[in-house]
């Protein structure tokens, strides 16, 4: 058995899962900044909504709150796995590695076997050493990275069940805003429409402009109606 070269295959499958560790992030971090823009929709929305306090508002923030909380400890476990302290070991660098040779040579001199023998052992344990350190970071690494993709599957569960009582919450608010109506308390002013009901958008209330009109405009205004 080569055990040089099954080291040397074990430390570089190590290092290529980091990298390959790292790229994962990519597509948690993009979802992450989605779900955080879906839950300030969600959340700016509803506020605009015309409700009352009862039984879909209640369950609305509670699932909204839940994903929230899921989505912090997301970005936490995200940070866990990329910016965390994960201090992988290498070999020494290859002056440092020859320098070692030439000192075995000097002290072993002419036995060349014993010199090589020597060294391969020493890289051996270097390799060994590595390996076995960035292995036990690399499953830390993977496992804090599953927990982040677990936080983020159950925060898009939550909206889902949040997107129910919003939606309840959005045709009930239409439907109250279609039943308005508008009522003149002194039935006695002399008035008349002007723009008759103008709906402002935004806070989906109804405004009315009343113009109270002199003798002279009342009748100047009758007289176009009856010429038309």
């Amino acid at each position: 058995m080569d055990r040089f070269g099954f080291y040397k295959d074990m430390y570089e499958r190590e290092i290529e899962r980091t990298s390959e560790l790292n790229e994962r992030l990519t597509l948690p971090v993009s979802l992450v900044s989605a779900i955080g823009a879906g839950i300030y929709y969600l959340f700016t929305q509803y506020l605009s909504f015309e409700f009352e306090i009862k039984n879909e508002t209640i369950f609305f923030y509670i699932f909204l709150s839940l994903s929230v909380v899921c989505i912090i400890w997301a970005i936490f476990m995200l940070i866990r796995s990329y910016v965390w302290k994960y201090n992988y070991y290498y070999l020494p660098y290859v002056s440092d590695l020859e320098e070692y040779f030439r000192e075995l040579q000097e002290f072993y001199k002419d036995e060349n076997g014993i010199t090589e023998k020597d060294y391969e052992e020493y890289l051996i344990r270097k390799l060994a050493q590595a390996t076995d350190h960035n292995t036990k970071l690399n499953e830390v690494k993977a496992r804090n990275l599953l927990q982040a993709k677990r936080s983020i599957v159950f925060s898009l569960l939550l909206i889902i069940f949040a997107l129910i009582p919003f939606v309840f919450t959005f045709v009930k608010s239409n439907q109250n805003l279609d039943s308005m109506k508008v009522e003149i308390v002194n039935k006695n002013l002399p008035i008349y429409f002007e723009n008759e009901i103008k709906l402002n958008p935004q806070k989906e209330t109804l405004k009315v402009e009343l113009i109270q009109l002199s003798k002279e405009q009342r009748h100047d205004s009758i007289a176009t109606r009856k010429t038309k």
